[in-house]
């Protein structure tokens, strides 16, 4: 009787490990989401102070302008060249574009 006992105990320990091994399981996934929104936060944070964001849409523009050869622009739309590439950086760059009209010329 004293051995079943004993394996009772153990088998109720098991069980009470299982259980915290559970939580400890539930605290890290948790944890590994709360990290994951941190470092999506830290990436939005420091490309809102990027240099390149501070530079007036004017500079940006003559960038773009100076970036090509100085010709006319006349390729696909699927083309990978200046100016195309540089639209699809970001939303802003591409509002910028779109409003360079010396790139257009």
């Amino acid at each position: 009787i004293r051995i079943r006992n004993l394996l009772v105990e153990a088998y109720n320990d098991i069980e009470q490990l299982n259980l915290q091994i559970s939580d400890v399981r539930d605290l890290l996934s948790s944890l590994l989401a709360q990290r994951a929104k941190e470092n999506n936060r830290i990436l939005i944070l420091r490309s809102a102070v990027s240099p390149v964001k501070k530079i007036p849409p004017e500079i940006l523009g003559d960038i773009f302008v100076r970036c090509g050869d100085g010709g006319p622009i006349v390729v696909p739309l699927q083309s990978r060249t200046c100016p195309w590439a540089l639209a699809h950086v970001c939303s802003r760059w591409r509002q910028v574009l779109w409003g360079t009209s010396e790139i257009w010329k």
